[in-house]
Parts: structure tokens; sequence; C-alpha cells
């Protein structure tokens, strides 16, 4: 599996996707910010959280996360805090499920505290 390509892949999403995620993944939360949508699509702001590692594997860059509300609750918890300025240096386990939007099923992006 981990030598195959998913087919997102060739929408290049600035973002952290299901696409980049093969199995569950540990990643340390450098800091999270709230900006603009960099895909331009919107004028939405997000709560983006940005790792220490920079590489998601060999030669692949690691991309920045974009914080649903779920996830953003999730590391509320984890961190004790509301305030994304108090999510830094966070250890946590990302890993792809198959979550509801609107009337569907897809695959999506779940945030768990990491088991050390």
């Amino acid at each position: 599996m981990k030598d195959k390509t998913h087919y997102r892949k060739a929408f290049d999403s600035p973002y952290l996707s299901s696409a980049d995620i093969i199995e569950p993944t540990v990643l340390t939360i450098s800091h999270v910010v709230l900006e603009l949508d960099k895909t331009k699509k919107t004028q939405d702001k997000f709560n983006t959280a940005y790792f220490k590692e920079k590489q998601i594997r060999p030669n692949e860059k690691l991309k920045t996360m974009i914080l649903n509300a779920t996830n953003s609750k999730v590391i509320k918890k984890i961190s004790g805090s509301s305030f994304i300025e108090d999510w830094q240096n966070l250890t946590v386990m990302i890993e792809v499920e198959h979550v509801k939007f609107g009337r569907e099923y897809v695959e999506g992006l779940r945030v768990y505290p990491a088991i050390t």
C-alpha cells in the first residue's frame, strides 16, 4: 500500500488530507494559527496546524492541516486550553476515518492523543 499513489494526489492540495496519511501517524504540532484559505477558493479563515516534522515520508513535504471543529475540540481537550496559542508542542496521532459530510461518508482526518 505504501508504494501506491492515492488518486487525490493529482489535485495537489496545500493542506494535509486523507491522501497523505497512509497509516496512523504521530506528529508534533509546532503551532496553530488562524489564517486565510491557502487555496484562495474562499475568503474563509481556518485554524491551521503547523508541525515540527518537515516530511511525512522521505522526500515528501509535510503539509499544514486545517483543524475542523471536531479536531479543534479534540486538541482543546488534549491541551486543556480553548486558545490556539496554547496548542503548541502537542504530540498527536492523525488517522483517516470515514466521516459524514452532508449526506455521504468521505475519508477525513481525525486527531487523537498520541500514545507514548
